[in-house]
């Protein structure tokens, strides 16, 4: 992924970390969507979408902790 690239450049890029996640999340991998999308979280703990996206990830991964 294009993004994976971008990111090792500019690991605090928000939007790429967002696009990530949303990628993961869309080809059924909520495992792999959380780290980016807890990386985004981490750079904008206000965006609504990424704590959607997260709550979504961690719900189909089965993570009710948090």
């Amino acid at each position: 992924m294009e993004c994976r690239r971008l990111l090792r450049l500019r690991p605090e890029l928000f939007p790429a970390l967002l696009f990530l996640g949303a990628s993961h999340l869309k080809m059924g991998e909520a495992a792999s969507a959380i780290q980016p999308l807890r990386q985004a979280l981490s750079i904008n703990p206000a965006d609504p979408n990424a704590r959607i996206m997260l709550a979504d990830a961690l719900l189909a991964h089965q993570e009710w902790q948090e």
